[in-house]
């Protein structure tokens, strides 16, 4: 306790500290002025445009997810880089998170079962909202609901290098802290996620809500099938490979 209390005394100190600077040497405008030309320039590009409007989506819900449907904001690539981004800071999350607040353990981490983690359900997410939505008159192309999903991940790519850097300041009596910030930042992933589909399919409240049940059951069915056509492919390569085994060995 007393090391993370140190560490915040020091932040503190430090905020303090360059606040009294400034009032005495300006710098803040300067720094504000370059940045602001900076981003003047970046936003001649593209994909920074379209990097950049999540953000705009978190104060302008409505008119965000508008602009991802109607006015084309985003982009599938700028969309990928946010999946990738949150799966990155995930990797970082359970990986560099301290073993008080950790319930893995990193040397036990199997990389390729996190890769399935967090990329199947999100996938199976946007295929079956898709065809939920398509037969429930949703308005929503499949670009459409894999962008805004993507974009809809932004407070968790925030949440996740706060909560490792945090990890390392607190101690268990201070846990409550950690957990705060875990709650706050899925509970407005979530939130976001039920104003995400309700915007891009253009639907009343009600109806998301049964839309987003309905995408959740189907996504667990796609799931099913795929793991019994997966199992009844095995069984089959097992059942030729013996064969093929069997005529070998009597030839």
């Amino acid at each position: 306790m007393l090391q993370s209390g140190s560490l915040i005394i020091w932040v503190i100190i430090i905020f303090i500290a360059l606040a009294l600077l400034n009032v005495f040497v300006p710098f803040m405008k300067t720094i504000r002025k370059q940045v602001k030309k900076w981003n003047t320039s970046l936003k001649e590009i593209k994909l920074y445009r379209e990097s950049l409007f999540p953000f705009y989506i978190y104060s302008h819900p409505v008119d965000g997810y508008y602009g991802v449907k109607r006015e084309k904001k985003g982009s599938n690539l700028s969309a990928t880089i946010y999946l990738l981004a949150f799966f990155a800071m995930y990797i970082v999350w359970i990986y560099s998170t301290s073993f008080l607040f950790n319930s893995h353990i990193p040397s036990e981490i199997n990389f390729f079962e996190q890769v399935i983690t967090v990329f199947v359900p999100f996938f199976l997410w946007v295929i079956a909202n898709y065809l939920v939505c398509s037969i429930r008159d949703g308005e929503g192309k499949l670009s459409d609901v894999y962008q805004a999903s993507a974009y809809t991940l932004l407070p968790m790519i925030i949440t996740f290098p706060i909560l490792t850097l945090l990890s390392h300041a607190l101690t268990l009596n201070e846990a409550f802290l950690y957990q705060t910030i875990l709650i706050v930042g899925v509970s407005v992933t979530v939130i976001y996620f039920i104003i995400m589909v309700k915007e891009i399919h253009f639907y009343d409240m009600k109806p998301t809500i049964g839309n987003i049940l309905i995408s959740i059951f189907t996504a667990l069915m796609i799931l099913a099938v795929l793991i019994i056509v997966y199992f009844l492919l095995n069984e089959v390569y097992g059942l030729i490979s013996d064969i093929i085994q069997e005529v070998f060995s009597r030839g």
